[in-house]
């Protein structure tokens, strides 16, 4: 490998929707970046050194990553616009680009089912992939194909929810060789507010900081090396294509571990879902009864901060966001243990 490379082992390129450089928790590891955008009317892709997120999903992404790999540096390559937008030719000329920039690895949280680029595609991620550097790719989140995360010199990463969240499968043979886990955390939004994030973006985001830290321990390793080390971390290397579809319903019941809580604790966060969620009087005994979100029960993007920080007016406590994740939200127990671990005497 390169000794250039080896170098920039714990950096990343994300080639996404732009970071938010107005965001503290990136202030120190942004170590540059650019944009690509295609222009319709002249049918083809203008470079530009702005690189400012104005969708949101590539601040969602390196939050991710950061949270994972926590010395991690980022450089920056934008390509999808406002509506979260763009055009292969914006992808290609990217990816061309990342040939330049010696940083190893590259998160790319963008998919396109459309086959007129594909060989073009496959030619300049196979170009990369001879350089050293190890594109991982997220698959496109209704579908079973996209490119480039089915080539085979690029990791294909799909989500299901797992109990842990750092444990994932890796089968190399695989054309998705990697399942990691979808389940949503809680990330900054560009208007300093926070909302969930899931789906194969952030089940990729997760396992590219995974990937920076096995690189960081073993930084002459080998793409072919590297796939044999996932294995053996993996939890699962053999799978049928349905089992990754095994998302259970969160519409079940809550077992009957509950009856030790404070009845005190309860009604405050009562009031807070009340207040936040619109419940009626109808409702509230399904707070009590059934996981959530349910039928009948269920969460808008921005609920989730709302509640938030209600809580931490309600119990004069401050919370860590980025220690929050869906399953925390799962009902109102899980959200009492949560702030139970977090104050310093015990609120149960």
């Amino acid at each position: 490998m390169n000794n250039i490379l080896k170098k920039f082992k714990n950096n990343v390129i994300i080639i996404d929707s732009g970071i938010d450089i107005n965001n503290k928790d990136f202030s120190e590891c942004i170590i540059g970046g650019l944009s690509f955008e295609y222009d319709n009317n002249k049918e083809l892709v203008i470079k530009k050194d702005s690189y400012n997120d104005e969708n949101g999903h590539g601040t969602f992404c390196a939050s991710v990553i950061q949270r994972v790999s926590s010395s991690v540096n980022i450089f920056v390559v934008k390509i999808l616009n406002k509506e979260a937008e763009t055009h292969s030719k914006a992808l290609i000329e990217a990816l061309k680009y990342v040939k330049n920039i010696d940083i190893r690895v590259v998160n790319l949280s963008v998919a396109t089912i459309n086959e007129e680029y594909k060989d073009e595609l496959y030619k300049v991620c196979n170009e990369l992939y001879k350089q050293g550097k190890i594109i991982i790719c997220s698959l496109e989140n209704s579908n079973n194909d996209s490119f480039p995360a089915v080539f085979k010199n690029v990791i294909g990463v799909r989500g299901m929810p797992f109990t842990n969240s750092y444990n994932y499968w890796y089968n190399s043979a695989k054309k998705i060789q990697c399942v990691a886990d979808i389940t949503p955390v809680l990330v900054p939004t560009l208007d300093n507010k926070y909302k969930m994030f899931g789906g194969n973006s952030k089940a990729t985001s997760l396992f590219t900081g995974l990937v920076l830290n096995m690189l960081d321990k073993n930084d002459n390793i080998s793409f072919e090396e590297l796939n044999q080390l996932l294995e053996y971390k993996a939890v699962k290397n053999f799978w049928k294509d349905d089992d990754t579809n095994n998302i259970n319903s969160c519409f079940c019941e809550i077992s009957d571990w509950k009856s030790n809580y404070s009845k005190k604790n309860l009604m405050k966060l009562e009031k807070i879902f009340v207040k936040v969620l619109n419940l009626s009087q109808q409702d509230i005994p399904l707070l009590y009864k059934y996981m959530l979100p349910n039928d009948k029960i269920y969460y808008k993007s921005k609920d989730f901060y709302e509640i938030i920080k209600n809580i931490e007016k309600e119990f004069n406590i401050k919370i860590d966001y980025k220690l929050l994740s869906f399953s925390t939200f799962e009902s109102i127990y899980s959200l009492l243990d949560f702030i139970n671990v977090r104050v310093n005497h015990d609120y149960r």
